[in-house]
C-alpha cells in the first residue's frame, strides 16, 4: 500500500485577482506564505513521510520548502509532470474579463473539460497522461511508504481522477483549495480516498 499526500500550493496574487496562471510562474503572496506555514504545521507530525516531490513551478516549490523545514532529513524532488494544466493563449488573462465568445468556451470547458481544449492549451487527456506516469512511478518506487507531492489544482484533480478511475470530465468538479490536503491510499486491491480538499488547518490558524 502506498499512501500519497497531495498538497496544493498557497495563494498567489493571480489566484486572488482571478488571473489565469497555468504554466506561468507566479510566486506566493503574503497570504500564500501564511497558508504554507499553516499546512506545514499541520503536517509537522507526519514523521513517516519517505519522499517529497513537487511541481517545479515556484508556487508549489516554495510550499514544499516550507513543509520540509519540519522534516530536515527530506529533500525535494522536482517533478515537472505535476505542473498545472497549460491554459495556452489564455494564460495571463483575467477570468472576469473574457470576451463573450471566450466565456462560451470557458463554460463548455467547465461543464466537460474533455470536450473542449482551450486555445493553444493542453487537453485533459494530456494532463491525465503525464500525471498517470507520476502515479505509476510513485507506487513502483515507494511501496508501503508515504509520499508527499505539492502541485496545482488541475494536476491534483487529474491525479485523483486517474487513481480513483473517475471520468476525466468530472475532474474539474473536485475541490482543491489553496494548501488543501488530499490523502490517497493505493492498495493492491484498489485505491481509497481518505481525504479531499482538507483545509481545516487554515481555520485553526485563523482562530
Amino acid at each position: 500500500m502506498t499512501r500519497i499526500l497531495l498538497i496544493r500550493h498557497g495563494e498567489t496574487e493571480w489566484n486572488k485577482t482571478k488571473r489565469i496562471q497555468g504554466r506561468l510562474d507566479a510566486p506566493l503572496n503574503d497570504t500564500g506564505r501564511a497558508q504554507a506555514e499553516a499546512v506545514a504545521n499541520a503536517l509537522a507530525s507526519e514523521d513517516n513521510i519517505t519522499a517529497v516531490w513537487s511541481s517545479d513551478l515556484q508556487r508549489a516549490w516554495h510550499t514544499a520548502e516550507t513543509i520540509v523545514k519540519h522534516h530536515p532529513h527530506l529533500t525535494i524532488k522536482p517533478e515537472p509532470r505535476m505542473r498545472e494544466l497549460s491554459f495556452g493563449d489564455w494564460e495571463g488573462k483575467y477570468w472576469p474579463n473574457l470576451t463573450e465568445e471566450e466565456e462560451k468556451i470557458a463554460n463548455q470547458w467547465r461543464l466537460d473539460a474533455t470536450s473542449t481544449t482551450l486555445p493553444g492549451g493542453e487537453s485533459m487527456e494530456e494532463l491525465a497522461d503525464r500525471v498517470r506516469g507520476v502515479v505509476e512511478d510513485v507506487c513502483e518506487q515507494y511501496p508501503d511508504e508515504t509520499v508527499l507531492i505539492t502541485a496545482h489544482g488541475g494536476s491534483i484533480k487529474a491525479f485523483v481522477a486517474v487513481v480513483m478511475d473517475l471520468p476525466l470530465r468530472m475532474a474539474w468538479r473536485l475541490g482543491t483549495g489553496n494548501t488543501s490536503i488530499t490523502e490517497l491510499y493505493i492498495f493492491p486491491e484498489g485505491p481509497f480516498l481518505e481525504r479531499l480538499n482538507d483545509t481545516s488547518h487554515l481555520a485553526k490558524e485563523n482562530s
